[in-house]
């Protein structure tokens, strides 16, 4: 009798530590997108002043009517429906052409004909990081090569972990031709499809509601995916290997089966490889496999836990290795990652936190010492944190301009990125969207209600379902509160923040979807199907 007590008390107490894991994951999610709603109804920021590179932040006050007028609107569609509901003139073509026609899989191929229409008629060549990245790649195909990237203060010697995403490039450009930038970004447009594909899965498993199509909808209309088909960064791939991950995961909670383990994560490891910043989704990967043992005890995920932390060693230190190994360089530490802390605390002149160079600058400066550059970083964050406990006015304001400059542009860089140098001349359609025409002002507007829209149905969503004891329903939403508390942290850029805003949009379509059902089965009830 004394056992079985025991056991009861075990599992109550299991039972205790996961509802309060659950009501932690429901409350910070449901107040950073409360913020979030808000913040995007009053703010629309806005990237310009391309002459010089860099991304300045223009912070813009929002036109809220505009949503004022969107909401009547739907309300007196609403209103249409119910009167021609009352008189019969609803007219069903579902049983005429539903069976002939898959909207589903028609919009995630209208999806990928976007995408490869976009690349085909920008045709961007890369700049920055990604261009640095690509011309080494290329330069190891050179029997003249002088690996001065690798040496004391080469791009390499600075940033090892870009290793990854050279080894991406270097395989791209044995299989399809060095400085072939359209063929990484056709793999771009694969990627938006397996994105489409398994954020759809993933929804899937969040809900029995049939909410696809809208989620789908809201993926084509969020135009920044297909923007970011011409960027050669790595972000679009690792994106879709993350979503694919944490998908098996959710399938490995469901029967516990090692194939799915082995999947998730071999695709955790090949996103990791070629964007560490999917480090926040390796730590949900795990934070839910410790919950789901805590109800299971499946000795399994003890295993899975270990070779998940096994697959982001060998995925981010074994590009370094190889490459080293390869040119026969030793490719040392490189700028601490401590420096991004201290750089995500800066005033930039572009918007507070973002990339101002101060990383490459003061290692340089300290002739290329990882630990003196981490002592140096370490005195600047004790002195900034100083100072903002002593100003805490400026402090809201800094980490509010922050938050608004990632999280309420709309296009979130999308656009920016494909202002620079092309292989081709534009059409004017292009041109009026990349450079401030009539097209560029319909496309912002069009992403802005886009945006506000899934904060908001995204929070109605945590409303709605914070009694569901189904935790795992909240393994997107706990990425989600990963990266936006990381880049709050860490360098803060649109680009980065892109990837986790995808993540709110099954529950977005979910709670579309749920409002939709409930308005038109009232319309039934009353008027009759």
């Amino acid at each position: 009798m004394e056992r079985v007590e025991n056991k009861r008390k075990v599992y109550n107490f299991r039972k205790l530590i996961v509802n309060i894991a659950g009501d932690i994951i429901k409350i910070v999610l449901g107040i950073i997108l409360f913020i979030l709603s808000i913040a995007s109804i009053v703010y629309t920021c806005k990237l310009c002043d391309t002459d010089t590179l860099w991304e300045f932040t223009f912070y813009n006050k929002d036109n809220i009517f505009k949503y004022v007028i969107i909401i009547i609107g739907m309300i007196v569609m609403y209103k249409i429906y119910i009167v021609l509901k009352r008189n019969n003139k609803i007219i069903k073509y579902k049983s005429q052409y539903g069976k002939k026609i898959d909207i589903y899989k028609l919009l995630i191929c209208m999806h990928c004909i976007l995408g490869i229409g976009w690349v085909v008629c920008t045709q961007l060549t890369p700049r920055a990081d990604q261009g640095f990245c690509s011309a080494i790649a290329a330069n190891l195909f050179s029997e003249t090569y002088d690996k001065a990237d690798f040496l004391k203060g080469g791009y390499l010697n600075q940033y090892p972990f870009q290793s990854g995403i050279i080894l991406v490039f270097k395989i791209i450009y044995s299989l399809f031709g060095i400085n072939n930038y359209m063929a990484f970004q056709i793999l771009n447009v694969v990627s938006v499809v397996l994105i489409d594909i398994y954020l759809m899965k993933v929804l899937k498993k969040i809900t029995a509601v049939h909410a696809e199509k809208i989620g789908i909808l809201f993926l084509i209309l969020f135009f920044p995916m297909v923007f970011y088909t011409s960027f050669l960064y790595g972000n679009l791939m690792g994106c879709a290997f993350s979503t694919m991950a944490m998908y098996y995961e959710f399938e490995y909670f469901e029967n516990h089966k090692v194939c799915n383990m082995i999947l998730s994560t071999v695709f955790i490891g090949i996103a990791l490889m070629i964007k560490s910043n999917y480090l926040i989704v390796l730590l949900a990967m795990l934070i839910f496999l410790g919950i789901d043992w805590i109800i299971s005890l499946k000795k399994k995920n003890i295993i899975f836990a270990v070779i998940v932390i096994c697959s982001y060693i060998i995925a981010t230190s074994g590009p370094v290795k190889l490459l080293s190994i390869q040119e026969n360089v030793y490719l040392g530490k490189g700028i601490p990652k401590i420096a991004w802390i201290a750089m995500g605390m800066q005033e930039t002149g572009m918007a507070p936190g973002w990339y101002n160079g101060y990383n490459a600058d003061t290692y340089l400066n300290n002739d290329c010492d990882s630990e003196k550059k981490a002592e140096e970083a370490q005195k600047y964050i004790r002195e900034r944190m100083t100072y903002f406990a002593e100003n805490p006015i400026y402090t809201i304001k800094f980490y509010t301009k922050k938050m608004l400059s990632q999280w309420c542009e709309p296009t979130f860089g999308g656009i920016w990125i494909n202002q620079f140098e092309k292989n081709v001349t534009i059409s004017r359609y292009l041109d009026s969207i990349l450079n401030g025409g009539k097209l560029q002002k319909i496309v912002i507007e069009v992403l802005d209600v886009l945006q506000s829209f899934v904060y908001w149905l995204a929070f109605l969503y945590v409303i709605t379902n914070r009694k569901r004891k189904n935790i795992f329903i909240w393994f997107p939403g706990t990425v989600f509160i990963g990266g936006f508390l990381f880049h709050m942290i860490w360098e803060g850029k649109g680009q980065y923040a892109f990837t986790y805003f995808l993540l709110l949009i099954p529950y977005a379509a979910i709670e579309a979807k749920m409002i939709v059902d409930y308005l038109t089965n009232k319309a039934d009830e009353k008027y009759g199907k």
